[in-house]
């Protein structure tokens, strides 16, 4: 028996949905050059429904394959420095993510701050996850792009990477007017260190 797979979300549709809080093909080749093959087929995984509930609280980013480490080379005035070349704690910062669009929520997840990342990921929903580091800082350099105004100002946002046993990745945002990339023990707590949130993909591959 075959199955029928739903159809997935038309770029142009989710920009008229998501309005200011879209990041498409549009804008990377305006501010990053000529969007590659695997940018060009990378599709929306989300419903009507679930952008329209997403369009003022989430940012939808069409996320090229890059690392950490490259974005760094080729925007290193947002970066306050570059953990990952002294370290190999950081070496996640080479990771390249594959091209998708990501749904990512635009502040930390509610009540997650100055908690440990047990509970901090208690808090999380059933249709939500951990975004990588690189995905928060592609989502930080965007917004900031686009509108001057920083995603998650002045707060760390705890993400997935976890490059040592009991440590955890975080993105500092407009730190000084930069970014920093920090790793910390899984105890540690902080009134500005909450956990960052993606949406998952409510349609089928």
């Amino acid at each position: 028996m075959s199955v029928t797979r739903r159809p997935v979300m038309d770029a142009s549709e989710a920009q008229k949905i998501m309005g200011s809080n879209f990041f498409g093909l549009e804008f990377l080749s305006e501010h990053f050059g000529a969007a590659t093959g695997e940018d060009k087929r990378a599709e929306i995984l989300f419903s009507r429904e679930v952008l329209g509930q997403c369009a003022n609280s989430h940012v939808l980013v069409l996320q090229s394959r890059l690392s950490m480490a490259s974005m760094a080379e080729d925007c290193p005035e947002l970066f306050c420095s570059k953990p990952w070349e002294d370290s190999e704690a950081y070496s996640f910062a080479y990771n390249y993510s594959e091209p998708r669009w990501f749904l990512l929520q635009k502040t930390l997840v509610d009540e997650s701050k100055n908690e440990v990342p047990e509970r901090q990921v208690a808090l999380l929903s059933a249709n939500e996850e951990i975004p990588q580091a690189v995905q928060v800082v592609s989502a930080v350099r965007f917004y900031l792009l686009h509108t001057g105004i920083w995603l998650f100002d002045g707060e760390h946002a705890r993400c997935c990477e976890e490059p040592t046993s009991g440590w955890r990745a975080e993105v500092w945002s407009n730190w000084e007017g930069k970014v920093r990339i920090s790793i910390s023990p899984s105890d540690s707590r902080h009134p500005d260190l909450g956990i960052a949130s993606l949406r998952k993909p409510d349609l089928d591959i």
